[in-house]
């Protein structure tokens, strides 16, 4: 379903990562990372009050800038465009298919050796909260929670 530009989300912002609901160790053991990664990575709470994303919105045509050790890179694409070569937060490369559903940004795509990457929905709860889902290959949804600085 379409939406009119004015009524999409803005997602223009500095965001940074409160909480995650749902298991994240799951997300990421799907996503190829290593088990050390993953320890450390709950250690530090997934990054909870220390990963942030800087995002520029105009219509269309958004820039995530990834805030935060180990995750640190540029993500950039045109939604509705079709698939596009671009940068996961981890830094990888990806061939992203990003479409609005709705009020939420749905992105798809593969990695660049042709392995599905985890399927992204991006959304607002309110002005001042962005959730992002992530759906596992066997189909775990796992929620990242942004507040807006």
């Amino acid at each position: 379903m379409e939406v009119t530009q004015a009524k999409r989300p803005d997602f223009n912002g500095s965001w940074r990562l409160i909480g995650v609901e749902g298991d994240f160790e799951e997300v990421m053991a799907d996503a190829g990372v290593s088990w050390v990664v993953r320890k450390m990575a709950r250690g530090a709470a997934y990054g909870a009050g220390i990963l942030r994303q800087i995002i520029t919105q105009d219509q269309d045509h958004i820039t995530i800038e990834h805030c935060g050790a180990p995750m640190s890179g540029l993500t950039d694409f045109r939604i509705g465009g079709g698939e596009q070569k671009t940068f996961r937060e981890d830094g990888k490369v990806i061939i992203a298919n990003p479409t609005w559903y709705g009020k939420v940004l749905h992105v798809e795509g593969i990695l660049e050796d042709g392995t599905p990457m985890q399927a992204l929905r991006r959304y607002l709860n309110c002005e001042s909260e962005m959730v992002i889902e992530v759906t596992t290959s066997t189909g775990w949804v796992v929620k990242r929670l942004f507040k807006k600085e």
